[in-house]
């Protein structure tokens, strides 16, 4: 039916659920419980369990013809005519289109920002970066963001916690 209205493309996502949520799924007659994850479920939503699922569907999906996006940033870098290599479901999109990446320009963000840091690797796909001073998880998720890349973070992340030094990313 979905092909017979011009659907084309199938995005995969994961119901996400809260004490909340999965007690209403119970409550009509749905249960979850199989597919939580371990811990206690409270106010913030978590993925089930469903990667079963998923394989299961993407494969009906592509003998049905359709393109399966893995994710929905995956649709969403594609319909934009974009490319990108930030994460473990791509590379996504026309790679032709990823945004021009410059050491230099790296390393004066990061001073911009008021860190001390350098571009140690540069590579189509992959920036690492060696940050001396700095909010490691910060940086690596506005230049993934912005530069559509896989970032690494090297070095001592400081950030507000007791001791401020809390420990090397590698």
């Amino acid at each position: 039916m979905a092909r017979e209205f011009g659907v084309k493309s199938v995005v995969l996502g994961t119901l996400r659920v809260t004490a909340g949520i999965y007690e209403r799924l119970r409550s009509i007659g749905i249960d979850l419980s199989l597919r939580l994850p371990s811990g206690k479920l409270g106010r913030e939503q978590v993925p089930i369990r469903a990667r079963d699922l998923k394989d299961k569907i993407a494969s009906l999906a592509r003998e049905m013809g359709f393109k399966v996006y893995e994710s929905a940033c995956a649709a969403n870098i594609e319909a934009a005519g974009l490319g990108c290599y930030a994460c473990k479901w791509g590379p996504c999109g026309d790679l032709s289109r990823l945004p021009s990446v410059d050491a230099g320009d790296v390393n004066e963000f990061i001073k911009y920002l008021g860190y001390s840091g350098r571009v140690e690797q540069l590579r189509d796909n992959r920036i690492v970066i060696r940050l001396d001073r700095g909010d490691a998880r910060r940086i690596e998720a506005m230049l993934r963001e912005l530069l559509r890349r896989e970032v690494v973070i090297r070095g001592v992340m400081r950030h507000h916690c007791a001791d401020s030094i809390c420990g090397d990313i590698n």
